[in-house]
Order: structure tokens, then C-alpha cells, then sequence
């Protein structure tokens, strides 16, 4: 006959044996591990949305993430528009563009940092697209009505173009990196950074998520846009190209952006026609006029939203021939929308269909 085992007793009774004691420990070890799975849902990620106006236009972010303060995150990025529209917008009367715009006078004038980032910029895209994008074209966008000057619509009389036209070209005017300065070899000289404004807050944004330690998000304001990281599924930011029709908006299609800034310039928003003649706010810096050809849209992708936004707009002057020429030397992903008629033709650099194609499997 087998002889039991001794029983031991405790102050409450039988102590367990060491398989029960096992067991407990396995199971107090799933109940904890549960809490915190409980804990952890409470802290899930997340995709928080933000949104307002701004620079006269409208602005998005979208963030991913766990327990971010939207509160504080959206005055950041509020602040940095005030700070920016008093550097560079010709809207505000004592910004910094709007003061040196109305200094009729040779001496160098002091910039902040940011605005002289963006003046360089200026002249190296200038020098890219041979011309076609000049920042100093704030007199003639503001005789044909599209700038800060009251609204018109109708042509300019030609011997007011080409007085204006006289006052144009990167070599009106100098900057100095060193002592972050400028000064205007022309005193009438009028510069305007709406064609690249825009597209660098939209970096200055993205800038401020990454320091917040956001890896993932999308910031769009006026319809540039700059992708980080992935969304909250997983997938590729996908980012809509309109079709350039001012009657309604949709879709001609989309792309997938990850750590990339697609920027669109078009004629589509803001124009005014005579007759069957259609206006654009987008000057030739070379003619004083609104590019004569049949280009709607250009959209651009690009590392910063910056460059994407003025070269787009710099493309658009150029027209379809010489943009993708351009594209081809630089290896730019560019699509120009052309009209024809009542229809439109598509182009894209080899750049564009190459990112276009692996992005949409």
C-alpha cells in the first residue's frame, strides 16, 4: 500500500501543492498581462485630424499617433502661419515682403532667416526653369489684379506691361546669405512669393510634426501636400489630382505619397475670361502676360513641398515641350494636363509614370 503524501498545513489550511501553485502564477501572470492589453487600448493609436484657414486659403494635417495634444499641436502650427504670412505675405502691410516692396531705395534691407530661405530657393529654381519662375514679379501680377491691388478684369494696356516688365529679373535685385540680407538694384522692383510661399509652410508644418516625434501624417494647405510615414491602416497616403474644370472638383486620380510633397499649379481657380480667352493668375515673368499656351495643370512630386510648388508653377509657363524636356534633364515626376477642346491630354516624365506605376500596385 502506497504511503500518501504528508499533508502540511498552513494558518488557513492546506498549502498547495507546487502544481497548483504553478497554475496560480500562470494565471495571476494572464490576468496582469489582460489589464495592461486593457491599458494599452486606452492609449491606442490613433489618426487625429486638424484643420482651419489660413495664408487665404484652407489648411488639413492629419497626424498618427497616441494621446497627442491636438490642442497645443494646432497653435504651433497656427503660430507658424502668423510668423510666416508676417515674413512673406504682400497681403499684410508690415510684413517683411510688403516693407521691403514699398523701400524705394538701394540699401540692403534685413530678412528673417526663413524668408531668406525662401529667396534663395526662388533663384535657384529661376535659374532650373531658365527663367520661367522669378519672384520679382509682384508689380505685374499686382497691374493685372491677381495680387494684393484691387481686383480687375481686364487686360492691361501693353505700354503698362512693358513699363512694369522693365522692373523684373533676378538681377534686379541681390541677396546676402551671410548677413541675411537683400537689397534692390531697382528701386521699383516688386517681389512676390505666392508661387512658393504656400509650398514652404506646408515643409514648416512637417517640420514642426517631426519635432513633436510624429513619424506619421499629411499636411495639406491650399492643395499642396506633403506626406510622412503611413496612414493609420497601414497603406500609402493617397493624394487626389483634380481635373482642371472650375465648375465642379473631381478626380482625374490619385497617388501614393510616402515621405514626399506633391504641389499642383493650374489655371482653373483664379483667372477671368473675355470672350472665349482665359486669364490666369499665373504670370510669364518673360512677357509680363499669363502663359499663351494650352496647359491647364502642372502637378510636380518632389521631397519638399517648397520646390514641388514652385516648380510647378514654373513648368506651367513653360509650357508642355519644354516642362518635359526640363523633367527629363532634372529626372522630375511631373504631369502636365493639356486642354483640347473640351477634352484633356495627359503627359508624364518618365519620373512621374516610374513612381506612379509602383505606387498604385
Amino acid at each position: 500500500m502506497p504511503i500518501p503524501h504528508k499533508k502540511r498545513f498552513s494558518r488557513n489550511g492546506y498549502l498547495p501543492s507546487r502544481e497548483v501553485k504553478t497554475m496560480r502564477v500562470y494565471k495571476i501572470a494572464l490576468c496582469l498581462l489582460s489589464l495592461l492589453g486593457i491599458a494599452a487600448c486606452g492609449h491606442a493609436i490613433e489618426q487625429f485630424d486638424l484643420s482651419g484657414e489660413s495664408m487665404g486659403t484652407t489648411y488639413k494635417v492629419k497626424v498618427i499617433g497616441k494621446r497627442i495634444d491636438t490642442s497645443e499641436l494646432k497653435q504651433k502650427i497656427e503660430d507658424e502661419f502668423e510668423k510666416i504670412n508676417n515674413q512673406m505675405s504682400t497681403w499684410q502691410k508690415n510684413s517683411e515682403i510688403s516693407r521691403f516692396n514699398r523701400d524705394q531705395t538701394i540699401d540692403w534691407f534685413k530678412i528673417s532667416d526663413e524668408f531668406m530661405l525662401v529667396l534663395d530657393a526662388s533663384q535657384k529654381i529661376n535659374r532650373q526653369t531658365e527663367g520661367a519662375f522669378d519672384v520679382t514679379v509682384g508689380g505685374i501680377v499686382n497691374l493685372w489684379g491677381f495680387g494684393s491691388s484691387p481686383r480687375r478684369s481686364k487686360v492691361p494696356e501693353p505700354d503698362a506691361i512693358v513699363e512694369r516688365l522693365s522692373h523684373v529679373g533676378p538681377a534686379t535685385f541681390e541677396i546676402n546669405l551671410s548677413t541675411v540680407s537683400i537689397r534692390k538694384f531697382d528701386p521699383k522692383t516688386q517681389l512676390d512669393l505666392s508661387g512658393i510661399a504656400k509650398g514652404y509652410a506646408v515643409d514648416a508644418v512637417a517640420e514642426i510634426l517631426a519635432e513633436a516625434k510624429i513619424k506619421d501624417f499629411l499636411v495639406e494647405i491650399g492643395g499642396e501636400v506633403r506626406a510622412a510615414g503611413r496612414r493609420l491602416d497601414e497603406s500609402a497616403w493617397r493624394v487626389a489630382i483634380e481635373k482642371p474644370v472650375n465648375q465642379s472638383r473631381s478626380i482625374l486620380l490619385t497617388v501614393s505619397l510616402e515621405d514626399a510633397a506633391l504641389a499642383t499649379s493650374g489655371d482653373y481657380r483664379d483667372y477671368f475670361e473675355i470672350g472665349v480667352k482665359r486669364y490666369s493668375h499665373i504670370i510669364d515673368p518673360r512677357t509680363g502676360n499669363p502663359p499663351d499656351n494650352s496647359v491647364a495643370s502642372v502637378s510636380v512630386v518632389s521631397d519638399e513641398a517648397m520646390y514641388a510648388d514652385a516648380l510647378a508653377t514654373g513648368l506651367m509657363v513653360l509650357g508642355t515641350d519644354k516642362a518635359l524636356a526640363l523633367a527629363a534633364k532634372n529626372n522630375l515626376a511631373v504631369m502636365i494636363i493639356e486642354r483640347e477642346g473640351s477634352r484633356f491630354r495627359v503627359f508624364q516624365s518618365n519620373a512621374f509614370e516610374a513612381l506612379h506605376s509602383i505606387q498604385s500596385h
